[in-house]
């Protein structure tokens, strides 16, 4: 402590400043982008904290009240608005429907965890769901899936609306949304994260685009009311992580693609 406070005191000497008046933000969980400060702006009656990047593109930190239909803005002060930081909006209870705008292109890792989404639109511009950097699971039962993805745990949606550019859905990104009954994943989805749509046990059928090249492990593992899958056929070579479809126990038809690459061991053990 004496030699850090020696750090201090020199810094003050040199710079004029104390480094408890210096603002480092941590964006993390695979949101990118980097801020020193923080900025306001008020849109119909909402007050929007934000950071700006280098290139002057805005990424949202936070909102000051929330209740009902939410609509993201695509500028505050001049800027575009291209991302929300991660596990900035979780356990939004009242939010019932969100709406992301075509500026925008990706949502960090946790940005509305654990909120209250009925129906999510994202707009054509997002290209990056993001997740949890995965490294382990830990023993701490089903919620420990969907603590970082950036809709996990939302068990009241029910309607997913996806945008025309999305590339990448990423890990836990949607576990646990026990209220999904159906999805039919957009033309340009490439690649599903580990555990992304783990245990949504009201999700009956799936529908993937012709783009997806990769399925990563347990990705609809524990759906159990799911009893229909079907791949459109495309160019990319197809890979079905190990546990994809593992516990899906009500699992009828698989329709498979001309293009199917690997089925990694496991995929729908269970």
């Amino acid at each position: 402590m004496k030699q850090w406070n020696a750090i201090v005191s020199a810094l003050t000497t040199l710079f004029g400043v104390r480094l408890g008046m210096l603002c480092v933000l941590a964006i993390g969980l695979m949101g990118p982008g980097y801020a020193e400060a923080v900025y306001t702006a008020v849109v119909d009656g909402r007050t929007w904290s934000y950071t700006l990047g280098n290139n002057g593109q805005a990424t949202l930190t936070n909102v000051d009240q929330v209740e009902g239909e939410l609509l993201l803005p695509s500028r505050l002060n001049g800027h575009d608005v291209v991302g929300v930081e991660a596990g900035c909006f979780q356990n939004l209870a009242n939010l019932e429907r969100l709406v992301v705008p075509n500026s925008m292109t990706w949502i960090g890792g946790g940005a509305f965890v654990g909120s209250g989404i009925r129906e999510l639109v994202l707009g054509d511009g997002i290209k990056h769901l993001y997740g949890y950097v995965y490294t382990n699971v830990d023993d701490n039962g089903d919620d420990a899936y969907a603590k970082y993805g950036a809709f996990g745990n939302c068990t009241q949606l029910t309607n997913i609306v996806f945008g025309s550019s999305l590339t990448n859905i990423g890990n836990q990104c949607f576990a646990q949304c026990r209220s999904l009954r159906r999805l039919t994943l957009p033309i340009s989805l490439a690649s599903i994260g580990v555990q992304s749509f783990y245990s949504c046990t009201s999700l009956t059928e799936v529908v993937f685009g012709p783009g997806v090249g990769t399925i990563g492990s347990s990705a609809f593992g524990k759906c159990t009311s799911l009893h229909n899958v079907r791949f459109r056929t495309g160019t990319a070579k197809l890979v079905l992580g190990n546990d994809t479809f593992s516990d899906c126990s009500a699992l009828e038809t698989v329709a498979f693609p001309g293009n199917l690459h690997v089925i990694r061991p496991g995929a729908f053990v269970g």
